[in-house]
């Protein structure tokens, strides 16, 4: 998408020790981060906005859920805001289907212009 700056996945493409994943590993769960392009406000509505994905700090159910790392409080300083650009989104694909998920990241980050 083209508000995502960088997917942080073991699969991506641009995963920089894809190989040595490959090496240790098989298969892969549904975890993944994404960094976008956003700014910090721009983030927490693109979270607020999402439908399916519910908002958690732990991971293990069934469901999917969204843990914004920029909102921390670690990273509120103004620093942290503008280094991480609102921080990292990390995400977790539960059992919906899909084609239910990608409808749901595609309407939520249209907060992200």
């Amino acid at each position: 998408h083209p508000a995502v700056e960088e997917v942080i996945h073991p699969e991506a493409k641009s995963y920089p020790q894809k190989e040595l994943y490959k090496k240790q590993m098989r298969g892969f769960g549904g975890q993944f981060s994404i960094k976008t392009k956003g700014t910090f406000e721009q983030n927490k509505e693109f979270i607020a906005n999402l439908r399916v994905f519910e908002s958690a700090v732990s991971w293990g159910g069934f469901e999917s859920l969204v843990y914004d790392l920029g909102q921390t409080k670690e990273l509120k300083t103004e620093t942290a805001k503008l280094a991480y650009h609102g921080g990292v989104i990390r995400m977790y694909a539960g059992l919906e289907g899909a084609d239910v998920l990608c409808e749901d990241l595609e309407q939520a980050l249209k907060a992200i212009k």
